[in-house]
């Protein structure tokens, strides 16, 4: 008995076979604002995989999904330790964005930009740490 699923077995085969391939087939059914130039780019002893591409994560998984109607769908359930089960979709929230609730920063925001909010001195949700007492 084959306990892995045979489209599973053929993703993991053409994975094997010819990775940038199967990695550009998969990069293609997401939204790109500007496509890669380069599926992957070897410089030891360090790579890029699409580069020259340029995307937003958060757009991909949230509004794409919004916009074609489907912002109602469970996108996250959690448990709690008391087994508390929350359910959050991908509709937007009626309260007001904070820099710690803000899913996308700008798209053209550098990395180091987006891992500091653009300051220095602070987390990556935009606050400074205040010390306690």
């Amino acid at each position: 008995m084959d306990l892995v699923n045979p489209i599973a077995r053929r993703w993991l085969r053409d994975g094997m076979e010819d990775p940038e391939a199967f990695w550009a087939r998969a990069a293609s059914k997401l939204h790109w604002f500007r496509r890669w130039d380069e599926t992957f780019v070897w410089e030891p002893p360090t790579f890029r995989w699409f580069a020259g591409g340029r995307l937003n994560l958060c757009w991909n998984a949230l509004d794409f999904h919004v916009g074609k109607g489907r912002g109602g769908h469970a996108a996250l359930v959690a448990l709690n330790e008391k087994g508390e089960r929350r359910v959050f979709t991908r509709a937007p929230s009626k309260r007001p964005a904070t820099p710690g609730r803000r899913c996308a920063s700008r798209s053209t925001a550098r990395a180091s930009e987006k891992q500091t909010g653009g300051r220095s001195g602070t987390r990556p949700n935009g606050h400074r740490d205040v010390p306690r007492g």
